[in-house]
């Protein structure tokens, strides 16, 4: 189950990293009348120790199929499609490639930065963005931590569809660790209890090299 609300969706996957510290992705959907975006994400950063969490919103970027591209702009965003294009094999369609019978959605990761959004929808995407931070509290309530068999890393049932909406990378932390962090889905289910978290206007020195080179290469 998803963090939901009429107008929006995230999902939520983290795993912990050293000194008892956490760091992770926020992906997002929200519609609002004509304005809409899909697959936009967001990375952040958690220490345990005192509460102290990073929203990076300086670094936000897409992440997700060209047919998820397309639904941020409701028409094809002719000035993206060569950047797509350019994760895909020349005999693949945009956003999918064959595999057999079936189509495998292929995913790519674009820089907010570059996305030349109108000035409509980026007021939007400001705005959800200034929710996800009033509303941390009750958004990190709902987290729990499922550690998985080191001699199974799918004992978890759908483990890779788990990680399908982001990079492989967060996935190959989270069979590295053992386990990972996701919005709680059924009752049974114990939330991670953190300190009261309290924003930290920087970085907290938590992101593994991976995440601060795609920082640089956007």
């Amino acid at each position: 189950m998803h963090f939901f609300k009429r107008e929006y969706n995230l999902e939520l996957r983290a795993v912990d990293r050293k000194n008892n510290s956490l760091y992770g992705i926020i992906r997002m959907q929200a519609k609002r009348e004509l304005l809409r975006f899909r697959g936009m994400c967001q990375f952040f950063e958690l220490n345990k120790n005192d509460g102290s969490l990073f929203l990076d919103k300086d670094n936000l970027f897409f992440f997700g199929t060209y047919s998820d591209l397309c639904e941020n702009y409701w028409k094809t965003p002719h000035h993206l499609t060569p950047i797509f294009k350019q994760k895909t094999s020349e005999n693949e369609p945009f956003g999918y490639c064959s595999n057999g019978d079936n189509a495998i959605p292929l995913y790519c990761s674009i820089s907010q930065k570059i996305m030349n959004r109108n000035e409509k929808n980026s007021a939007f995407l400001e705005d959800f963005i200034k929710m996800i931070e009033t509303k941390s509290t009750a958004i990190f309530s709902k987290i729990v931590n499922l550690e998985l068999d080191s001699s199974n890393k799918h004992k978890i049932t759908g483990f890779n569809q788990y990680f399908k909406n982001f990079p492989s990378q967060l996935k190959e932390d989270a069979i590295t660790n053992g386990s990972f962090y996701r919005f709680k889905r059924y009752g049974r289910e114990n939330v991670t209890n953190f300190l009261p978290l309290k924003i930290n206007d920087g970085p907290l020195g938590i992101f593994p090299d991976w995440v601060i080179k795609q920082f640089e290469t956007k």
